[in-house]
């Protein structure tokens, strides 16, 4: 490459990369369906789970009992096999709602639950937290 050349390609390497600088700090971020994590959203999110995969199993599509076994395990929710396809459709949209209302609240919950293990770290200093 010339030395003329290898000029151009820097001046017009530098000005790509100050615009892409530029850019990157002006524009606006969106969560995009980011929620924060915790154990009470969890909980939301397996029992949709679980109500979807036996409504799946319902309309004849394969589904591992051996998952839907954990998930009711889980769940706590020993009798959801024995529930109607009515009744199924009825719980899972239930759920929805319930997630819904507790996703408005899951910065909040995400919180609690970091202070929580913070202290139970500071009680069991023997031990390090899991963040």
């Amino acid at each position: 490459m010339s030395p003329s050349l290898a000029r151009k390609y820097n001046c017009l390497h530098q000005q790509m990369y100050m615009v892409r600088r530029l850019a990157e700090a002006n524009y606006r971020t969106t969560s995009a369906g980011k929620v924060p994590w915790s154990p009470k959203l969890q909980g939301f999110w397996d029992r949709l789970s679980l109500w979807k995969l036996l409504l799946k199993g319902r309309q004849r599509c394969r589904v591992s009992s051996r998952k839907v076994r954990r998930l009711m395990k889980k769940t706590r929710l020993r009798d959801a096999w024995k529930k109607t396809t009515d009744e199924l459709e009825e719980a899972l949209s239930a759920e929805r709602r319930a997630y819904k209302q507790a996703k408005r609240q899951a910065a909040q919950l995400r919180r609690d639950f970091l202070t929580a293990q913070t202290k139970d770290a500071k009680k069991n200093s023997s031990q390090p937290a899991v963040l």
